[in-house]
């Protein structure tokens, strides 16, 4: 029985891919460890004591800690849904034109679901 050849750039590009979806999984990781880090703090209330810089040190803490917070839980969606498509092999094409993804730009945005073009389009539509 014939094997399907594959071709060189093809199995090029499913190294990379799979090198990026090893990169996800890292970053995934780390975003859940920190994440665990800091959820303590969230979920606690800020007891201010002391004169108003002290309350006002206190409540920009807090502040940014949740605005932290919220960027790591958005980038582990974005890094959890580029896992779901990486599975179901969906992942590297792009959303509109189903073209492939440069390899660059997935190296440099793993979760990204558009190709340049169609990314610029769409903020183009967004504006």
């Amino acid at each position: 029985m014939l094997q399907p050849q594959i071709s060189p750039s093809h199995s090029k590009r499913a190294a990379a891919l799979e090198r990026i979806r090893i990169e996800l999984i890292q970053r995934r990781d780390a975003i859940r460890s920190a994440m665990r880090g800091n959820s303590e703090p969230l979920g606690q209330l800020i007891v201010a004591r002391g004169d108003c810089a002290d309350i006002a040190a206190e409540a920009i803490s807090g502040t940014l800690s949740s605005h932290l917070v919220a960027a790591e839980a958005e980038q582990l969606n974005a890094i959890e849904d580029a896992l779901t498509r990486l599975g179901l092999g969906e992942f590297g094409d792009c959303a509109d034109c189903n073209l492939p993804i440069p390899l660059e730009r997935l190296r440099a945005l793993p979760q990204a679901t558009l190709c340049i073009e169609c990314q610029l389009k769409s903020e183009k539509l967004g504006s």
